[in-house]
């Protein structure tokens, strides 16, 4: 596979490189649409969201690095933020059965605090 760094924070391989229209006519959710770049900045700190993010899609893959504002194409975006909905979701959904479990053993062994 051939390496394609777009700059020094995104790093591309792919077999084809996709292509960047420069038309100001681009229809949304067309293909051209989809693989416009957009800017992009993922959260960073010292813990668990220091390491670079990884994204494969359809036999490209790019690396991502944090805490820098770099373009990847829109689809690349949508995937960090479906990523980063289903990851809110499902955090709210444990707390929601973590309180469920407090309730549920409050009500069965009874308030020992």
């Amino acid at each position: 596979m051939a390496s394609n760094n777009q700059n020094d924070e995104v790093k591309t391989t792919s077999a084809a490189a996709a292509a960047d229209p420069e038309t100001s006519e681009i229809v949304k959710g067309s293909p051209e649409w989809w693989a416009e770049n957009v800017p992009v900045k993922l959260f960073k700190d010292t813990k668990d969201y220091k390491d670079d993010v990884f994204i494969g899609i359809n036999g490209k893959t790019w690396q991502i690095k944090r805490g820098v504002e770099v373009k990847v194409p829109r689809y690349v975006a949508q995937v960090l933020e479906d990523s980063y909905k289903q990851d809110l979701d499902t955090a709210s959904m444990i707390e929601q059965y973590g309180d469920e479990f407090d309730a549920k053993s409050k009500k069965i062994l009874g308030d020992q605090s």
